[in-house]
């Protein structure tokens, strides 16, 4: 699945380059999505083979991999559409998505056998197949609510740092360092909190990076200038350093 997510993506992405309709923007957004799940079907092939008492430690510093992604992808992106243009972007992160799956196809094995398994007919109680529901459940809402609070303010942070500038000064630049400050904290603290998670308890790790997490959001709406604004996402990147390793690890 790796191999079609990537290349999926590569494609969707150049074709964003190439059209001049709102609407056919939109739907290739909505078919980048469905070729989505190239982080989650890595997270799965690493979690199959390491072993799990230091699985917390190896999913954090795996992690490091696609938070770098996003540190340097927003500062790229700022530089290209400051020097060059938007549509040259998706070009160029299309051929990015490419190299990656070239490289994947040709360095990733996986000695896969199948398992053989009944069918069965869908359930909508799908829940019952759990041996810990409570617990299913309760990653299943945290999940929710963590990416709902991450992808909310996605879409108007640049808007927000033009207000916070005035309008004035080079916008794309300081949007996408801004908005690449919560993966710089990620990729430097994930190895850490992998290792707290493994000592200490992922549960107990998990609460104070939803703490982190939630109470980042209040600063940012208040912020008075760029730099406080940059203040609070670092620490929203802590939270994300220490949660999201976390769930995959309870998972």
């Amino acid at each position: 699945m790796i191999l079609q997510t990537s290349l999926g993506s590569a494609v969707t992405i150049a074709l964003m380059g190439m059209i001049h309709s709102a609407w056919a923007f939109i739907f290739l957004r909505g078919l980048q999505g469905f070729f989505g799940g190239v982080i989650p079907n890595s997270t799965a092939l690493i979690g199959t083979e390491v072993p799990k008492k230091h699985a917390q430690y190896i999913l954090s510093v795996f992690s490091i991999g696609f938070t770098s992604g996003d540190l340097v992808g927003p500062l790229v992106g700022g530089l290209l559409d400051h020097y060059f243009s938007i549509r040259d972007t998706f070009f160029i992160t299309g051929l990015l998505l490419f190299l990656f799956f070239i490289i994947a196809l040709i360095f990733v094995k996986e000695d896969f056998k199948p398992k053989a398994v009944h069918k069965t007919k869908f359930r909508w109680n799908f829940m019952q197949s759990f041996n810990n529901k409570r617990l299913i459940g309760w990653i299943l809402i945290t999940t929710v609510l963590v990416q709902i609070g991450i992808n909310v303010v996605y879409p108007i942070i640049t808007l927000y740092i033009k207000q916070l500038m005035h309008n004035h000064g080079p916008i794309a630049i300081v949007s996408g360092v801004v908005t690449a400050i919560p993966g710089i904290f990620d990729m430097t603290m994930s190895p850490l909190c992998g290792k707290l998670g493994d000592k200490y308890g992922t549960g107990k790790l998990l609460m104070i990076g939803l703490i982190l997490s939630g109470c980042c959001y209040i600063p940012q709406g208040l912020a008075v200038g760029v730099w406080m604004l940059g203040c609070a996402r670092a620490i929203n990147g802590i939270g994300d350093a220490i949660v999201f390793p976390s769930i995959d690890t309870l998972l």
